[in-house]
């Protein structure tokens, strides 16, 4: 455990491999990937882009989605921003997008780096898209598989 200090964080904090600041990081790391490598389809990646939903940023997450998704949300707003439960950041598990936009519904769920890299693509994904038809699909899975081909390559890890 090493202590470190954050740059979007106020204050010093403990960063251990399962705890919400370091699940945090993974997410953001999806994100810097993807804006790396699709910089034209992804948003520009700022410091308030990821937030982590509480009552002390609840300046940055507010609209319609506010409190609909248990897990995250994306705003289309200006600047655009992904919002992250914190009790997904402790806890990542989701089930994997493809399996319920697909047909038939397959319900298959996935824990931990899967999870956060799952999620990070779904929210990406919406991006200059509608809701969850064709582009978002199309999008969704483009960004999935080039984040599994990293995870498998090791390159996501380095």
């Amino acid at each position: 455990m090493t202590r470190i200090a954050r740059n979007h964080f106020p204050y010093y904090y403990m960063i251990t491999p399962n705890s919400l600041f370091f699940n945090y990081q993974k997410s953001v790391k999806v994100v810097k990937i993807l804006k790396d490598n699709f910089p034209n389809e992804v948003f520009a990646l700022k410091e308030n882009s990821i937030n982590i939903q509480s009552k002390t940023n609840s300046r940055l997450c507010k609209g319609s989605n506010n409190g609909i998704s248990d897990r995250a949300h994306y705003h289309n707003s200006k600047p655009p921003r992904i919002c992250l439960k914190q009790k997904f950041l402790k806890d990542p598990d989701c089930y994997y997008t493809m399996s319920y936009i697909s047909t038939p519904k397959k319900w298959i769920k996935v824990t931990g780096t899967l999870a956060i890299i799952d999620l990070m693509c779904h929210e990406t994904a919406h991006h200059r898209t509608t809701g969850h038809r064709k582009g978002f699909k199309i999008k969704y899975s483009r960004f999935f598989k080039f984040m599994i081909n990293k995870l498998i390559s090791g390159e996501y890890y380095q």
